[in-house]
Order: C-alpha cells, then structure tokens, then sequence
C-alpha cells in the first residue's frame, strides 16, 4: 500500500526528447475505477476510462491492468491486460482516441488489481517513428481497485416454499431434525456474513437483521446457517438475503439468486398456518412439576390439547426429550418420537387412549419412548429408565396434515431423584446389650445425607418406629436398643434407608431387600 500511495502522488513529467517539454499534456485521472474502488461487476471484464487529458484529436494513452504493483511481472496472469494493440504508428495521427478501455478480461473475485494510464501528445508521437509510445508521454498515474468477494447462494428456505414448520426446516427427515432454519452456500475467504429478513421486498422493515459467524457451517464446510430461537411469525410472506463480509473485499452484493423464483439478490418463502403450541401440565398426580425432582424414573408427560387451524386434520403428536435446553446438541438427546414410532399409539390421540368425555389431555409413556429409540447414551443406562441425579428437558408440538406442524410448545424440565440404596445389611454385635449395626452400600453419585428408620410394623407407621434420624453421612449407623424400654428379645424391627439432599429425596429401599429386617436377640 505505501509503495502504491507513492506511485500515485508522485507522477513523474518526464523530459521529452526532440527539446518539447512534457508539460503539454497532464497525467490523466481515473474515473472508473476510482482509486482504491471496491467493483461489483467484473467477472466478464468492465470499461477503464479516465479523464481527458488533451484534446481527443491530438491525445494517445497507453493503459496497462496487472496484480503486481510495480507492473515488472509480465507473466499471464499477472499483467492481465493492456492497449498494446493500439501502439502503432497510425495512433500517432490526428485520429480520435477515446478516453476509455473496454478489458474483456475475466477478472476474479477479492483481488486487488493496478492499473496505470499514461498519455501522449500525437504530433510528438508521430515524431518517434517506428518506436512509439517509448518516451515522451506524461509518465504514468498509478491506481488500484479492488473486486468484490463472491456473494452466497441461498439455499433454503427453497424459493417460493410454504414452510411446514416456522423454527427448523428440515422436511427431508421424519421427524424433522433441527437444521438452521435459514441456509446459503459457504464464500472463501468470509470474515461472516449479514442475513436480513424483512415482510417488504424493499427491506424497508427488518424482521432479522443479525451477523453470522463464518464457524456456523456443516458438511464439510460447504454451507452456512443460522438457527432460530423462536418461531417465526405464521401465514406470512417473507423476504430474505445475505451478504459476505470480509475487511478488503466485503461487503459483497446481496446473495446469488436462482431465477426466476427469486429477484435481485433475495428469495421470498411463505411461513407454515400452524396452530398455538399445546400446552404441558405442569403437576397433578403422575406428573412432574416443571424443574421438580421426581423420584419416577419413568414420569408421564403431559399436555393439554390443541385447537388445530381451519380446514386441517390432527396426525399425531412430536416429543422430544434432551439433556440440552436447546436442543441443539445431538449428542445429548433422549428421544425424538411420533406415533409411527413403535409402541407409542397413544401420540395418534388427541386426547388421553381418545377419551374426549373424561380426558382433555394427550400423554407420553417416556419408558415406551426409550426403549424404542434411538436414545442418546447419556439418557439412560438400561432397562427403559432416565438416569439418576440428572435434568432432563422436554417439549411437545402436534403435527397435522400437510404435513404442517404446530410451533415447539415451551420447553419443560425435570430431575430424577438419587437411585434407590439397595443392598441393605443388618448384624448384632452385641447379643448382651442387644447391640445392632445397620449398614448398607454408598450409592452414587453420593448423596448429602441418609435418612434411617427403624420400626415394628412392616408398613413403618409412625407410632410403631424406635429411631427416625438424619443426616447420617456415612452409610452405616450404630444402634443400641438397651436404652430404649419397648425393645425385648426376639423382637422384629424392620428398618429402611432414603437419601436426601439436592437431588432427593429417593425412595425408600424395598421392604421386600434382604436384611431389610433383624430380630432382636
């Protein structure tokens, strides 16, 4: 650049041979391409054209277009054109020469180009001879201009589509997995890109109007997305563009449109008529409270029915199941499904096994939705059971025919409790003073604290139990019946364990464990 700024400001008159001074003529000025002008339209080549610097009858120029900023290179390629046609000796006469260059030359895109101009007054280019256009011109006014990196090519939302859903587009998988709603081609050498959406074809009101990362791509690198957060509005036409950015050659022109589906730099899309998102239930018996620990590794999910628009037909309910609050990740999802997954007819319904007179809500077996999988490996261990000590994130939509879906109802959130402890041991260490140790196995993760109870009665009531405590951070703990006057020899106490803390409590062990009862001796 600084070599650049140098040649340009110092525009050498060069003495003239044959005693005429240089001064005659002025070096000439560009006026397209400016200097340093960033050119949209130029992969078949464009006109160079400067101002005059004599009189049209009596002026020759000379031009010459090379990537190397000292024009000493003249490979191809590199001195990519120039009027070398036109130095002969007839340019010397009193024919018009034109202040202008028409190159056909396919220039390529984010390439910074020189050009230099030089003219040269015609009776002294006559008096060359046969070596024209050698000495005597003005010297020559350096410039450079810069062309545009490529625009992308809009990809999806498909021109001139009804969508069928309003936050991923994805029609191609049943059911649909959640690609970027919008989607161009890759440009190489982005910085990113500027995505707009707007209701107006003159993009007079933005509806989006965000930066993309040019990290946002997927297979291989070949296109580029950006993802919704919240549905667009329904029953609309909208319009869409993008451009590339980039420091030295951006912005580029609105995206490359297919014809004739799509116009000047934009393609338009109408949004799905989808009905309101249903609703989950958030507690009630067999239900978990949104963001509540449950200690039902298996827990019912619930919804309220939906009003479906004017004219459609319910198909069948979507559930999907995550570890990850967005959805995003695959890699932590739990389940996707729909009624045409194995054994889940009751997402054919409406409403509960289609009982409209007794029920105004649909529900998910989550235990049949895991076991017909695919489930993410972090979902659950084995057995068609969620995993302990972990939040889990759900959400329902319904779909109808079209098929057309409604928009993700909110997202909802339950944590499964600590696992059961299982493994229960109960010895006297003392027959004299009657002396019991309960112990039992840590689980884990581990948990804050135990509760422990001892009882008479199998069913633990309350007036029949002789220790009730907590915390007891060990698992084990030392009991000595002595002290207290209701324990008699070849007693039964019957004793259970829970744990509690931030995820608990759990459930009470099986009365039905070995040693989960002791006679006392």
């Amino acid at each position: 650049m600084k070599i650049l700024k140098f040649l340009t400001a110092v525009v050498a008159v060069l003495s003239i041979t044959f005693g005429v001074p240089a001064a005659v003529l002025a070096a000439p000025a560009a006026v397209y391409p400016t200097n340093g002008q960033l050119i949209y339209t130029y992969s078949s080549g464009f006109e160079f054209q400067w101002g005059s610097a004599g009189s049209m009858l009596t002026t020759s120029y000379d031009i010459e277009i090379s990537t190397d900023p000292t024009f000493t290179n003249t490979a191809p390629g590199v001195m990519v054109d120039s009027n070398d046609g036109r130095h002969t000796t007839s340019n010397c006469g009193s024919t018009v020469q034109p202040n202008n260059f028409p190159s056909s030359y396919a220039y390529l895109p984010a390439t910074t180009y020189y050009w230099r101009i030089q003219a040269y007054n015609n009776t002294l280019c006559t008096a060359l001879g046969a070596t024209p256009f050698v000495t005597g011109g003005t010297g020559w006014a350096v410039y450079y201009f810069r062309t545009a990196i490529l625009a992308p090519t809009l990809t999806s939302p498909t021109p001139g589509s009804v969508l069928s859903d309003n936050m991923n587009n994805d029609p191609s998988v049943t059911p649909p997995h959640p690609l970027p709603m919008f989607q161009w081609t890759a440009v190489s050498g982005a910085s990113g890109y500027v995505l707009q959406v707007s209701g107006f074809a003159n993009f007079g009101s933005l509806y989006i109007n965000t930066s993309v990362p040019y990290s946002n791509t997927w297979d291989g690198g070949a296109h580029i997305g950006f993802s919704l957060s919240s549905d667009l509005v329904p029953n609309t036409l909208l319009y869409w563009r993008v451009e590339t950015l980039s420091s030295l050659y951006g912005p580029s022109a609105w995206s490359s449109t297919p014809a004739p589906a799509c116009l000047s730099g934009y393609c338009s899309f109408t949004t799905a008529n989808v009905s309101a998102a249903p609703v989950p239930i958030q507690s009630g018996p067999g239900r978990s409270g949104n963001g509540k620990v449950t200690t039902d590794f298996t827990p019912g999910l619930r919804w309220n029915e939906i009003a479906l628009p004017s004219g459609s037909t319910f198909s069948t309910y979507e559930v999907a199941a995550s570890m990850d609050s967005s959805f995003k990740d695959s890699t932590q999802g739990c389940f996707d499904v729909t009624s045409a997954s194995a054994g889940l007819s009751l997402l054919a319904n409406q409403v509960l096994n289609n009982d409209f007179a007794n029920y105004n809500y649909a529900q998910l077996d989550t235990a049949t939705a895991l076991a017909a999988g695919p489930v993410g490996v972090n979902c659950q261990t084995s057995g068609g059971k969620f995993n302990p000590v972990n939040q889990f994130f759900w959400r329902v939509r319904a779909v109808f025919s079209g098929p057309t879906y409604s928009d993700w109802s909110k997202v909802f959130s339950f944590k499964t409790s600590y696992p059961k402890v299982s493994t229960l041991n109960a010895a006297v260490t003392d027959p004299v003073h009657r002396t019991i140790k309960f112990s039992w196995v840590d689980i884990s993760p581990g948990p804050g604290y135990y509760w422990v109870q001892a009882c008479f009665a199998a069913d633990f009531h309350e007036g029949s139990c002789v220790m009730s405590q907590k915390p007891v951070s060990n698992p084990y703990l030392w009991m000595i019946p002595k002290t207290n006057a209701r324990i008699v020899p070849g007693g039964t106490l019957y004793w259970r364990v829970a744990s509690g803390g931030l995820w608990g409590p759990s459930l009470w062990t099986d009365s039905g464990y070995a040693n989960s009862s002791v006679t006392i001796p």
